[in-house]
């Protein structure tokens, strides 16, 4: 009986190991085939954080001191909020300090939150500054999407898509390049037509965009008011002057004192101090007595 059940346990097992073999193939294909799919869907949706809290916050802060390129940054964030308190941040902040040069920072958030949570107050902001800039064009731009759905832990097919749109489009246009080849509009349109593909998704949008600007010309041109130098300016001489020259009086002269003899009009040498030898009389000789008293004198 054992060696009956023995020779016949070698074939079923056979059969059986077929059967299974077959099947094992089959749905391993199937399988094989839906994990790609699940895989490849994984790999462009972002990763859901379930956060506490209020929210999740996203913030991209962009710097750019390359002149002449045009430097993209970006963060997608998809958010599940389950406390009663939705209070998530993104926000873009682009700041550029150089020639010519492009700056491009985009905040990118998706929150869903349980339907019916009391407090909703999602902050969303973008932020542009140029810094000593010439010719420079900087562009914040902040996209956020609150959404209530019935479980946190499950996106819909909308959102899904959204997010595996977004990240595409981020994924397109970040990194850096020459504003000749592309530039910083460009890159925000690319983001746009994101936004404009889900118009059904639209009540739940916010969106900031700022941009800075600074003026093309790099050489700073004096203002007009200032006039250049004339060559009489450089060399200390005074310039030139239209306006008719006039005596420039001299010192005071005082006049002498007139005697009251003398008419008005006659002119009387004033008084010096030289000392001039005038001519003296010469003295005579008295003659002398005579002895002869008939003599007259």
């Amino acid at each position: 009986m054992r060696s009956h059940l023995d020779a016949r346990l070698p074939r079923l097992s056979l059969r059986t190991l077929v059967a299974v073999g077959l099947l094992s193939a089959f749905l391993a294909g199937a399988v094989g085939a839906a994990g790609t799919s699940t895989d490849a869907t994984s790999s462009d949706l972002p990763a859901v954080n379930q956060v506490n809290g209020g929210g999740g916050k996203n913030i991209v802060n962009l710097i750019n001191r390359v002149d002449e390129r045009l430097l993209v940054r970006g963060k997608i964030q998809i958010n599940g909020i389950p406390a009663p308190k939705v209070v998530p941040v993104n926000l873009a902040a682009a700041t550029a300090s150089c020639f010519r040069c492009q700056t491009y920072a985009v905040a990118l958030q998706i929150n869903v939150y349980q339907r019916g949570a009391p407090v909703i107050a999602p902050e969303n902001a973008a932020v542009a500054v140029n810094g000593g800039c010439f010719g420079c064009v900087t562009v914040a731009r902040a996209i956020q999407y609150t959404i209530p759905v019935d479980r946190i832990t499950e996106l819909t097919p909308d959102i899904r898509r959204l997010g595996v749109a977004l990240n595409h489009a981020l994924q397109g246009v970040e990194g850096s390049s020459s504003t000749s080849d592309f530039n910083v509009f460009e890159a925000d349109a690319r983001i746009d037509a994101v936004v404009a593909d889900f118009q059904d998704l639209a009540t739940y949008l916010l969106d900031q965009r700022h941009v800075e600007s600074s003026p093309v010309s790099a050489d700073p041109t004096p203002p007009a008011d200032i006039a250049s130098p004339s060559p009489s300016d450089e060399s200390g001489a005074p310039a030139p002057s239209d306006t008719p020259a006039t005596d420039i009086p001299g010192p005071e002269v005082t006049a002498a004192a007139v005697p009251s003899s003398v008419a008005p009009d006659s002119a009387t040498p004033a008084p010096t101090d030289v000392v001039t030898d005038a001519p003296q009389p010469t003295p005579t000789e008295e003659p002398a007595p005579s002895d002869n008293p008939s003599a007259a004198p």
